[in-house]
């Protein structure tokens, strides 16, 4: 069994997108779907282009949520993230977590309103 998921050997049918949620920059969204575990089910799992950080849900809980509108799933995802993002930011990312992710968002994340 494979120990790490990967996003360029793991993901199948990649395809991009452009969003622009409240606080980025406009971002390129690379997204596509794999097995969900050893079910049948599939996940869609995405990704801010540039950055390692993968996103997934389960496809049956994206329609629930997007009625097939990825553009907007992602951009609430990422107006979210942002917030949890401004919160590490005012604790001056102290964690070696926090730095990872400070060094793979921050081109891409106002950080200011």
């Amino acid at each position: 069994m494979k120990d790490e998921f990967t996003f360029e050997l793991d993901v199948n049918n990649v395809t991009e997108t452009n969003v622009a949620p409240k606080g980025w920059y406009p971002v390129v969204i690379e997204y596509g779907l794999s097995p969900l575990g050893e079910s049948t089910t599939f996940q869609m799992c995405w990704r801010v282009k540039g950055t390692q950080h993968i996103f997934r849900i389960p496809l049956p809980l994206l329609y629930e949520h997007s009625k097939g509108d990825y553009e907007k799933h992602f951009s609430q995802v990422l107006e979210t993230f942002r917030q949890d993002y401004l919160e590490w930011y005012k604790q001056g990312f102290r964690e070696d977590w926090m730095q990872k992710y400070r060094r793979q968002f921050k081109q891409f994340i106002y950080t200011f309103d």
